[in-house]
């Protein structure tokens, strides 16, 4: 986890967090695919998930179809420019990378709760061939 290698009075970086916010995800979600509970609400979450992958197209299509919506769309983009270049974009980027910490934090605790106890199935690392300069068998 990257979180070590930060001092404590230095902010998280916001591309950091989000890196590490997207591993912990994937963790606790296989972590709580393993579960036996889990695995019903797995159906739902894909049911879910595929129906609002549909509602999302939809709606990108109306947006894409409508000219008031792209003018809008537009003036979005300038206003969202305009923003990034203030302090009050610096000081939401930084409140949101910490709260993606603390996030990814509540992630990693969850995720070590959820992992078998240490007597439980080993884990291995790579493996690495001996004689690198031999790859015949």
């Amino acid at each position: 986890m990257t979180q070590s290698n930060q001092s404590p009075n230095q902010p998280p970086d916001l591309g950091t967090a989000l890196r590490e916010l997207g591993q912990q995800l994937e963790t606790a979600f296989r972590a709580a695919i393993d579960n036996e509970h889990t695995r019903q609400v797995q159906q739902e979450l894909v049911s879910g998930f595929r129906n609002l992958g549909e509602q999302v197209q939809s709606a990108l299509k109306t947006i894409a179809d409508d000219p008031r919506l792209q003018e809008l769309a537009e003036r979005g983009q300038q206003k969202l420019h305009e923003l990034e270049r203030s302090q009050a974009a610096q000081e939401l980027q930084h409140a949101l990378a910490q709260g993606i910490d603390q996030l990814n934090k509540q992630l990693a605790e969850f995720i070590r709760r959820m992992q078998p106890p240490a007597g439980g199935e080993p884990s291995t690392g790579a493996t690495t061939p001996l004689d690198k300069d031999n790859d015949s068998f």
